[in-house]
This record gives structure tokens, C-alpha cells and sequence, in this order.
């Protein structure tokens, strides 16, 4: 029982960690997008101040995996086959592949020279909002099955 808490603490740190993290990042963007236009300064450091976001996201999403994994070895894997555990498996695969398509984008607009192309700012904004909705709700569904462990 004590392998059991000490993963579902792990886990549960990391989720945390993730979750505060797509906030974060959701507010600092919405700063960021209303500098832009007229203060770039202010908006670069701002920029600057969410460089180590993704480094911090790999962590929480390491204590996940290691949280996981420690519930496995404590319930001797007979989770594993449940239709909710596979259901959440893929969701956590949907939130590191959304993670990376991120990360991507947040090293080229880090290279940006120049944050005042009207429809480059454009473009960016529209992808990093799909980007946090699609984090949020796929963490309230892994919330949902997690709660509900459905067969």
C-alpha cells in the first residue's frame, strides 16, 4: 500500500505541475499578445521569463510517468486491460504530442527577429490558444476517467 501512495503522490505532483504550467503559459501569452502592438520590449521579456516552461513540463510529465508506473508495479499490472487505463494512455499520448507541436512553435517564435507581422502574431496566437484549450480539456477528460474507471 505504501508503493501505491508514494506513486499516486508522484503522479499526482506531476499533473499538477503540467496543469499549472498550460495556465501559466495561457496567461503569460495573453500578456505577451496585449504588449505586442505597442510595448515589444515588455512583451520579449515576458517571452523570456516562459523559456524554462517546457523544461519544467518534461518534469511534471517524468513524475507522471514514474507515478504511473509505481501504481503498476504496486497493483502487480492488472490495470493495465481496464478500458479506462487504455482511454487515459492515449490521452497522455495526445498531451506529449501537443506538448512537442508547442515546443516547436515557442523556439521559433523565440528566434523571431521581429514580433510585429501583424499575420505572423496572428497565426501564432490562434495556434498557442488551440494549443492551451486542447491541454485543458484533455486533462478534465483524464480527470473524468480516473474518476469514473469505466470497463
Amino acid at each position: 500500500m505504501c508503493l501505491l501512495k508514494f506513486g499516486l503522490i508522484l503522479h499526482i505532483t506531476g499533473i499538477t505541475m503540467m496543469v499549472e504550467l498550460t495556465v501559466a503559459n495561457f496567461m503569460a501569452y495573453q500578456s505577451i499578445w496585449r504588449l505586442l502592438p505597442n510595448e515589444q520590449e515588455k512583451a520579449s521579456l515576458v517571452l523570456k521569463a516562459t523559456e524554462r516552461f517546457p523544461l519544467l513540463q518534461i518534469v511534471g510529465g517524468a513524475l507522471i510517468l514514474a507515478g504511473g508506473i509505481t501504481m503498476l508495479v504496486a497493483f502487480n499490472g492488472a490495470i493495465m486491460h481496464m478500458a479506462w487505463f487504455k482511454l487515459k494512455m492515449i490521452l497522455l499520448l495526445i498531451i506529449i504530442a501537443n506538448g512537442i507541436n508547442i515546443g516547436r512553435m515557442m523556439k521559433r517564435i523565440r528566434k523571431m527577429d521581429k514580433l510585429n507581422d501583424a499575420a505572423s502574431v496572428a497565426e501564432m496566437r490562434r495556434r498557442i490558444m488551440r494549443f492551451n484549450i486542447l491541454q485543458r480539456l484533455t486533462f478534465l477528460f483524464i480527470f473524468v476517467v480516473s474518476i469514473v474507471q469505466f470497463n
